[in-house]
């Protein structure tokens, strides 16, 4: 049955409920008042509520596939006198009943703590267009995705959750880009020694696997980042009646068995907490079915996010068979309303883990998941399709058989290949050959100009060279050429690299060349334009990298340089005009021969399996990196002889409603250091001027380039209490604000060097269509061995990573 419910004027009814008489089993319209619900062949008596209009009753009889309709509710009447007896009756026998359910909720949670199951998911997206000038008039509606896949869902306690994906389709609207994977490797000097790996993720797709569709109320908590950066709490939570009050909104018999329909009313607006109804079976208390609303407050992408779930007993376990999510996000005048509707069916309660990676691959699609056509996904699909759903299928098709086709591969060529102005200027000048697999590019007019290079104005050219091959290894060759006009000197360098394992991200990579290179590469803002940071760099650098098991990365480099002083570099005269331009100091030039080792390991790493692809997700244990470096003499003409070794620990520690921790702990020392020269030392990054830079990687009140050739320690943390206090601040909670509190350690002995530092700070949450970020104000003060305390405000950005579901910091 589809519809749609409007009021007597014609306009839509947003996320009225449709439900069947004397039963549990209904769902939620969208935005628009459509919905759809799936029935068999019989008569039924439709009850269709909204708030503030009268509920309704109609008889339907399903004769055939699809069966629409149209309702039209009208608004209630305002009741001026009440029973309060009768109020106060169905609050008490509400909270009665859910101290019950309440006691018992534990008992189904256990009850099912490890199980797995058939899941089928379909996600439908549609943009609707409101006319700027025309006050709630609509432009346009269209289809944007519809996304499906099948599988087989694993679940055990402490939330593990694993996919494995037998069939997938994404259907999208041409003007998306969405399913890619990207691999990312550094080069030497990258503190992060594995490669950032991730998917092109569309934010507006809520469920991607079954760790997103477990809204599992049984839990005191439910972590769902996808929602809300607070932790939402389950009216069926140990302590629910200091969030909620209960009503007994109705009663009816259901297969014999009398069923409540109990009202949840949150009794804060603004803190993490649901609405709607929870329908509980006599005498069991067990759930048979919710329709839950979350507080508008509490979600940081989503406008609107209603859920729907039905219940079966099997035994002694409560499982969940159908969920449903319709939700409602807004960009100006646009408007994305997205349907996700999930059916789970063949559950066993005993899986066989026993291998020790089971559990690490979230996901993992089959060969065959992205091969299945149009008859398969029609005997699998648990319901009827609209007829404009069914139509935009039959397009995506047409236009996915015309992107595979030779003809529009090369009418893509030829277009890429084009060269306008746009391009020249800024996105640059490509060219690519599909049938190939190669790809050249060269940077556009703007990301070639340097204007506070060193010498003054510089023209630096860049260009890539990449090229693929049937075994999935990749060739990439970056050459730089960079020329200073004020005296005409010429630099570059040249890189290769090729990666010949993908699922182990195994590279080798070469780099030469003679280039003006910073001493430091993590510097302040200020830093990155000044000379004095700045050496003349003869360089040859081997290295090759690779994952020996899951989680563990190892990097072996060797690196030659001729390094000498650009003291003698002339600049022009209006560089002086700029205080941070400070000129370079001279020192004698001389030659190192260095070797690099280092191990990585992120204990439990989770990951992706996508075609011959490995797609990192991250682990909930900290991260162990062990550097080791030793400069070797006389090899090569080599003068530096000594040896360094760094350790690093980082870790992020949720604390559910009282937010996240995130620190880092970094202790090195030169161990050996018969001939050690300024540059090989250890610096530490000068803080920017009111910029608040990333609190765990750097100190926001060291107004000093620090540097040591001997031992050193370093601490920085940042926790997030994500509005945990100011939102229970009245008319301060309707801001979203939320706390940040932090600090940071610094020790150099040998310099008798110690500084401490503590933050606090106010950050907001702020969405530009699918990025989000954090903007934040934040008060730093700062004591060390030769300055008094002082504190200075900071402005910072802080931006999230939808893959990953983690912020910068």
């Amino acid at each position: 049955m589809k519809g749609q419910i409007t009021d007597t004027f014609g306009e839509p009814i947003p996320f009225a409920r449709v439900g069947i008489e004397n039963t549990s089993y209904g769902t939620i319209a969208n935005a628009q008042g459509n919905f759809q619900l799936e029935l068999t062949y019989n008569s039924y008596t439709v009850i269709y509520s909204a708030m503030d209009y009268e509920t309704i009753s109609e008889k339907i009889e399903i004769q055939q596939d699809v069966t629409l309709v149209t309702i039209v509710l009208k608004e209630e009447a305002t009741e001026l006198e009440e029973t309060v007896i009768t109020v106060k009756t169905k609050k008490n026998l509400g909270k009665e009943i859910m101290k019950q359910v309440i006691d018992k909720r534990s008992y189904f949670r256990d009850q099912l703590s490890e199980y797995q199951c058939n899941t089928y998911c379909f996600t439908s997206l549609e943009k609707e267009e409101a006319d700027s000038i025309k006050t709630d008039s609509i432009i346009s509606r269209k289809k944007m995705n519809l996304v499906e896949w099948n599988g087989t869902s694993y679940y055990k306690a402490n939330n593990r959750y694993k996919d494995v994906i037998t069939a997938f389709i994404d259907l999208t609207e041409p003007a998306q880009n969405t399913g890619s994977v990207t691999v990312v490797t550094g080069g030497m000097d990258d503190e992060i020694l594995e490669p950032s790996t991730g998917m092109d993720v569309n934010p507006y797709l809520f469920v991607n696997g079954i760790k997103d569709a477990d809204i599992n109320i049984f839990d005191n908590l439910i972590e769902a980042p996808g929602l809300s950066l607070r932790p939402l709490i389950s009216p069926m939570a140990y302590n629910a009646f200091l969030y909620y009050n209960f009503y007994v909104e109705s009663s009816f018999y259901e297969e014999n068995q009398k069923i409540y329909q109990i009202r949840v009313e949150p009794r804060f607006r603004e803190e993490a907490l649901f609405e709607g109804s929870l329908y509980i079976r006599d005498t069991s208390w067990e759930l048979v079915s919710y329709a839950l609303t979350i507080n508008r407050g509490a979600l940081t992408y989503f406008r609107e996010m209603h859920l729907v779930a039905d219940f079966e007993k099997m035994g002694s376990r409560i499982v969940p068979t159908r969920r449903e999510y319709v939700y409602l996000i807004k960009e100006g005048k646009k408007k994305i309303h997205g349907n996700v509707r999930v059916m789970h069916s063949g559950y066993g309660f005993e899986i066989e883990d026993n291998n020790g990676k089971f559990w690490l691959e979230s996901t993992v699609y089959t060969p065959e998941a992205f091969n299945r056509d149009s008859a398969y996904w029609s005997s699998i699909r648990p319901f009827h399709l609209k007829q404009e759903e069914i139509n935009f299928i039959h397009q995506q098709d047409s236009i996915a058989k015309y992107y595979a086709s030779e003809t529009y591969l090369k009418k893509q060529d030829s277009t890429y290949n084009t060269l306008n102005v746009w391009d020249f200027l800024f996105n640059g000048v490509g060219f690519r050959n599909t049938f190939k697999k190669q790809e050249f590019y060269i940077g556009g007019l703007i990301e070639q100009v340097v204007p506070f290079g060193v010498g003054g104005y510089r023209h630096r050219l860049s260009m890539s060279y990449d090229k693929g091959f049937k075994n999935n290894h990749e060739l990439s060759i970056n050459p730089v050429i960079d020329y200073g006009f004020h005296n005409k000197d010429l630099k570059g360098q040249l890189g290769v690299g090729y990666m010949y394992n993908p699922r182990r991200f195994s590279k080798f990579f070469i780099e030469a060349g003679d280039v003006y290179d910073f001493v430091t590469g993590y510097q302040s803002i200020q830093g990155t334009f000044a000379p004095a940071n700045r050496v003349r760099n003869r360089k040859l650098e081997i290295y090759h990298r690779l994952e020996l098991i899951n989680g563990l990365y190892f990097k072996a480099g060797i690196f030659y340089s001729n390094r000498s002083s650009i003291d003698n570099i002339e600049y022009p005269s209006w560089v002086d005009n700029f205080g941070f331009f400070s000129k370079p100091e001279p020192f004698e030039g001389y030659k190192i021969f260095m070797t690099d080792f280092e191990f990585s390991y992120h204990f439990r790493q989770k990951y992706i399996l996508k075609g011959n692809q490995k797609i990192i997700i991250g682990s909930q244990w900290p991260v162990v990196s062990l550097q080791y470096k030793k400069g070797i003499p006389k090899l090569f003409g080599g003068q530096s002889d000594f040896d360094f070794m760094e350790l690093r620990v980082t870790d992020e520690i949720n604390l559910n409603s009282l937010g996240q921790s995130e620190f880092k702990f970094t202790a090195g020392s030169f161990l050996r250091k018969s001939d050690l020269r300024l540059i090989e030392h250890k610096y530490f990054r000068t803080s920017d001027k009111f910029f608040f830079s990333n609190p765990i990687n750097s100190q926001q009140l060291l107004d000093t380039a620090l540097n040591t050739a001997n031992s050193y320690i370093q601490f920085n943390a940042i926790h997030h209490f994500n509005g945990f206090f100011l939102n229970k601040v009245w008319l301060l909670n309707r801001l979203k604000l939320e706390e940040t509190v932090g600090g940071s350690f610094l020790a150099i002995p040998d310099a008798h060097f110690v500084q401490a530092e503590l933050y606090a700070g106010i950050e907001r949450v702020i969405r530009i269509r699918k990025q989000r970020f954090k903007l934040g104000v934040y008060a730093v003060t700062a004591a060390s061995s030769f300055s008094r305390a002082d504190v200075q405000l900071k402005v910072g950005i802080n931006f999230y990573d939808s893959f990953k579901r983690t912020w910068d910091y």
